[in-house]
């Protein structure tokens, strides 16, 4: 890993107190693990929401965001508006 250069490409050396350490910080196991993680808190907080239908708990923006976060509250939105709630536990 390049962590910065002084001069041109032929003569390439780190910046001053650069670290040479390349190293990955988490392997893509852990990478993994983390997506998963926060896929399932995500739908977690979908369904503390979901039992009041409710589109602006605090909750859907914790774990999602952009699009996702649009379609969950979407759907919070037309389950209210067909007066549903949701009960029970998901399984993801």
């Amino acid at each position: 890993m390049l962590t910065g250069y002084t001069k041109g490409p032929a003569d390439i050396q780190p910046l001053p107190g650069a670290s040479r350490d390349t190293t990955p910080s988490r392997t893509p196991a852990a990478e993994a693990a983390g997506a998963l993680a926060a896929y399932r808190a995500m739908w977690d907080d979908f369904a503390a929401a979901a039992k009041t239908s409710d589109a602006s708990h605090p909750g859907l923006g914790a774990h999602a965001s952009g699009a996702a976060l649009q379609l969950l509250r979407h759907m919070m939105t037309k389950d209210r508006e067909k007066d549903v709630v949701t009960r029970g536990r998901l399984r993801v």
